[in-house]
């Protein structure tokens, strides 16, 4: 028997062996996987099954027929984050209405516009997911405004006394002068 021969020969002999070896493997997974589905999900009674159709039936006639129920936003309510960060709120919320603080002297009122219709204009833009996703960024929103409002009043305190201050320093100074 030639060399060409005899490697066809023992080629032919071992690929059944691998397949029958890959098989058998292919059929412990399918097993032990079979097993493993019973065991997370439970059969379903013909009453179930119904059931979940029934139930998938009027979830959908709810969603796609009936128009949908605003989500209950506290109307008025204020917002010091989209107040203070009120360009970044509009990018971050997807609040395209605070972009109009770019255009000037409009921006001196549109601000306070911005404080009160912050929250409502980040639920309609539909970016939250769920109310409660919703209600943690605006409270989180708020924290940072608040945060910032506590920053300009001290710094505002800090301004005052600073320019108090001085204007002792330069009136002692000039009355030093003087005598």
């Amino acid at each position: 028997m030639s060399e060409q021969s005899n490697y066809q020969y023992q080629n032919s002999q071992a690929a059944p062996q691998q397949t029958q070896v890959q098989q058998t493997q292919q059929a412990q997974y399918q097993q032990y996987y079979q097993q493993q589905a019973q065991y997370q999900q439970p059969q379903q009674t013909q009453y179930q099954q119904q059931y979940y159709q029934q139930t998938q039936a009027q979830q959908y006639q709810q969603y796609y027929q009936q128009p949908q129920a605003a989500a209950p936003v506290a109307q008025g309510k204020w917002n010091w984050g989209a107040f203070f960060y009120n360009i970044v709120f509009g990018v971050g919320c997807h609040a395209g209405l605070c972009w109009l603080m770019l255009i000037p002297v409009f921006n001196v009122v549109w601000i306070f516009v911005c404080g009160a219709k912050g929250e409502q204009w980040a639920w309609d833009s539909g970016k939250f997911g769920s109310e409660i996703e919703w209600r943690a960024a605006m409270k989180t929103w708020n924290r940072a405004g608040i945060l910032q409002l506590i920053l300009v009043a001290i710094s505002i305190v800090l301004s005052i006394v600073f320019a108090a201050s001085l204007a002792a320093l330069a009136e002692s100074l000039m009355y030093s002068f003087m005598y």
